[in-house]
């Protein structure tokens, strides 16, 4: 629990003065704006601002020290569904309440709003305490005291309120990069609990401090995330991505989200009950890429091919499973082999994707433009797609743009044999051989799907 976070601490100082907001450094100098932001170095400041300057304003002003209402009120930290900023407040709290506002005496249009658009979705709000436990994704944070996460969410059995994209906390989503974190529904609430190791009864609620914020952003960044916004705080490996939305999906648009493709950094494993599975077309051109979803919620489909046809060629993924035999002659029963096989379909993808190349390093967008061209080309022409096709498409096609794409490296760099896979659970060679193996019948299905859509090069991109 929290607890081990603040046993840790012990006897280290006030993490509040003493410490650096951003680092584990200690602090020589304050936020000239608020006074209650402390930094060891220009550097960590100005890395610190982008988060900081969301409540810079509220510590210096309503949330400051001076304007305490009562002995007994207590700073928090609001942050509303329909504003993109977190709000400083001061509370009196009532541990016996079951909502927010008899919890904390809160009152604020926010929560108004919410409410009423809960109950014309036929639900009601509930509220859960979610003690924040640092140490398995912020291992060398030093706290003096414990973070509660306080949420207040409909109460839908079947989550489809949860992926509501009026519901999606936007001063939440603005913590960070658009689409990055996974969708939060409804207000939340933070605060600073000051109970020591092995104490009962309720909260010893104690004020909310900037570096407060600064570790339940990195808690999130850590532990809730799909890109990664903060590479040098993450507690794992990263590596690189292409991020591909589908920007007429409500939820991707509720977040935020402009570009239809942008480079990411990304955690090196996929969430848990997600999946990193080889593109079938990308492994038959002898490119090892992989494509996961994008979002961690979402109406995942058996399959998603977007109302544009961006998916229409990378959607369609590798699914390999074991074989079983039995010796007949033994009349055992069916044991595992080494053989496998590969059963091709379009993957369960909504709103976004993200495409990695197995070793870890950046797939290029133009590559990923050239690869839906070529195969758009090969299905005009109606032509047999290969890897030699492919390269030789790329050099007439990387000729015909320049410009941006000259200094654009082929997009066999990563394609040599001593660059080795981090991603997937089968050999990429074994893999390239299966789908390569049944392409005729895979190609003959992709046929089927693609004639849905007007080709299109996505040149233009």
């Amino acid at each position: 629990m929290i607890i081990e976070d603040m046993d840790r601490s012990v006897g280290e100082g006030d993490p509040g003065k003493m410490l650096c907001v951003a680092c584990e450094e200690a602090a020589n100098s304050v936020c000239n704006g608020c006074k209650h932001a402390w930094y060891c170095s220009r550097d960590c400041q100005v890395a610190d601002w982008p988060l900081h300057k969301k409540v810079c304003k509220d510590f210096a002003g309503a949330g400051s020290d001076d304007n305490r209402p009562s002995p007994e009120h207590r700073r928090i930290l609001f942050f509303p569904v329909h504003s993109t900023k977190p709000e400083t407040k001061w509370v009196v709290y009532n541990e016996a309440a079951d909502d927010l506002f008899g919890l904390l005496g809160l009152k604020h249009p926010d929560l108004d709003l919410f409410e009423t658009e809960v109950r014309k979705m036929g639900l009601r709000a509930e509220m859960s305490r979610i003690p924040l436990h640092l140490k398995p994704v912020l291992a060398n944070r030093r706290v003096d005291h414990g973070l509660v996460v306080v949420t207040y969410t409909p109460n839908d059995p079947h989550h489809g309120a949860m992926e509501e994209p009026k519901l999606v906390n936007q001063s939440i989503n603005g913590l960070t990069k658009p689409g990055y974190w996974r969708p939060l529904p409804g207000p939340v609430v933070l605060l600073a609990d000051a109970r020591r190791s092995g104490a009962s009864g309720p909260p010893k609620i104690i004020d909310i401090i900037p570096r407060d914020l600064h570790t339940f952003a990195r808690f999130f960044n850590s532990n809730e995330c799909v890109c990664v916004t903060d590479v040098a705080h993450y507690r794992g490996e990263v590596i690189s991505g292409l991020r591909i939305n589908d920007l007429k999906n409500e939820l991707i648009v509720a977040m935020g989200v402009k570009a239809m493709i942008d480079s990411v950094s990304v955690p090196l494993c996929a969430s848990p009950g997600f999946t990193d599975y080889p593109i079938a077309l990308a492994f038959h051109l002898g490119l090892r890429w992989y494509i996961r979803p994008g979002m961690l919620v979402g109406r995942q489909g058996s399959y998603t091919l977007w109302g544009d046809g961006n998916l229409r060629y990378l959607a369609y993924t590798v699914h390999i499973k074991e074989t079983q035999v039995a010796e007949e002659k033994k009349r055992e029963e069916p044991r595992a082999t080494d053989e496998h096989e590969a059963m091709c379909k379009y993957g369960p993808f909504a709103g976004s994707v993200l495409i990695l190349h197995g070793s870890g390093n950046p797939v290029d967008r133009y590559h990923v433009l050239a690869f839906n061209a070529y195969y758009d080309t090969t299905y005009i022409k109606k032509a047999t797609p290969s890897k030699e096709g492919f390269q030789k498409f790329w050099a007439g096609y990387k000729k015909e743009l320049g410009g941006p794409v000259s200094s654009v490296p082929s997009p066999y760099k990563w394609e040599k044999a001593d660059i080795k896979d981090k991603l997937g659970l089968f050999d990429p060679d074994a893999v390239m051989k299966l789908v390569s193996g049944q392409f005729y019948n895979i190609w003959l299905a992709m046929m089927k799907h693609v004639n849905c859509f007007s080709t299109q090069t996505w040149t233009s991109q």
